[in-house]
């Protein structure tokens, strides 16, 4: 019999004695929170994070797909950028349908922000990427 923490194992063979040989803590499904730090603290291999002053950078972690709006991303940019300056945007994640990816590429050299959307594809550890997005600027 398994639970997801000792409080519940121990609840459990409180309730129903003869289990108690039988119980199980089940591990945590993610990653610990020692992992994450230590992913999050290994720098992107990305120009523009290792840029100084760095950019300021929108980074959206999920697979390219049409289903995910990315594009609304990419649309929103320029509007972003003529309030905040250099806002760049970096799009992780594994690129599942090749002509959205087109499109995304088509829709950000209409709007003039070909330059500042990156389009990186697949990582395997996204937290570098998350790690480093730069909160706005106050006002």
């Amino acid at each position: 019999v398994a639970g997801i923490s000792t409080g519940v194992t121990e609840d459990l063979g409180r309730r129903f004695p003869s289990i108690r040989p039988k119980l199980l803590v089940l591990p945590p499904p993610g990653r610990s929170s020692l992992d994450v730090q230590r992913l999050a603290g290994v720098p992107p291999n990305h120009p523009w994070f290792q840029e100084h002053p760095p950019p300021r950078i929108v980074t959206c972690v999920a697979t390219i797909v049409s289903g995910k709006s990315q594009e609304t991303l990419i649309e929103a940019l320029p509007h972003i950028r003529a309030r905040a300056g250099d806002v760049r945007l970096v799009l992780v994640g594994r690129i599942d349908d090749a002509r959205y990816r087109e499109q995304l590429e088509r829709e950000a050299e209409r709007l003039g922000v070909k330059d500042r959307v990156s389009l990186v594809g697949y990582a395997p550890n996204p937290l570098s990427f998350m790690a480093r997005g730069i909160p706005p600027r106050p006002h």
